[in-house]
C-alpha cells in the first residue's frame, strides 16, 4: 500500500512527456489504488498532479490554488491540456516572430549585384550607401 501512496504523491512530469500521458500516469496509479481498497479524492488527485507540474506551468498552478470553486478531476485535466495547447501556441507563435525578424533582416543587406558608383556618405568608399555601411 505504502509503495501504490509513494508512486501516486512522487509523481513528476518530464519536460518531453505531454500532460495527457502524465494524466494518464497519475490516473494510473490512483487506480491501482482504489483496487487495493483505498479511497482516492478528486482532491487528493489534482493536487498530486499539480505538484509533479514543472516550473513553466506555475502560472496554471497558481489559477488552479487560488481558485475558490473546487473542480472535478475531469474539469481539471481538459483545463491542463487547454494550458498545453495555448502554450505551444505561444511558443510556436514567437519562433515564427523570430522568423520573419530574421527575413526582414536578410532584406535589409544590400543587393549583391548592381552596386555600381554609388558612395557612402558615412564613409565615403564607393559599393555602399550609409545605410548599409560596415
Amino acid at each position: 500500500m505504502i509503495s501504490l501512496y509513494t508512486e501516486l504523491t512522487s509523481l513528476v512530469k518530464s519536460v518531453n512527456e505531454s500532460v495527457t500521458d502524465y494524466v494518464i500516469r497519475a490516473e494510473t496509479a490512483a487506480t491501482a489504488l482504489k483496487n487495493a481498497g483505498e479511497t482516492v479524492t478528486d482532491s487528493l488527485l489534482r493536487a498530486t498532479a499539480l505538484k509533479g507540474l514543472p516550473q513553466s506551468y506555475k502560472p496554471f498552478v497558481v489559477v488552479v490554488t487560488q481558485s475558490e470553486r473546487q473542480q472535478t478531476f475531469s474539469a481539471f485535466k481538459a483545463s491542463l491540456r487547454s494550458f498545453e495547447d495555448t502554450e505551444k501556441t505561444r511558443t510556436a507563435g514567437n519562433n515564427d516572430s523570430i522568423l520573419k525578424a530574421e527575413d526582414n533582416f536578410q532584406q535589409l543587406k544590400p543587393p549583391v549585384r548592381g552596386k555600381g558608383n554609388l558612395t557612402c556618405f558615412n564613409c565615403t568608399q564607393q559599393g555602399h550607401i550609409a545605410r548599409f555601411c560596415p
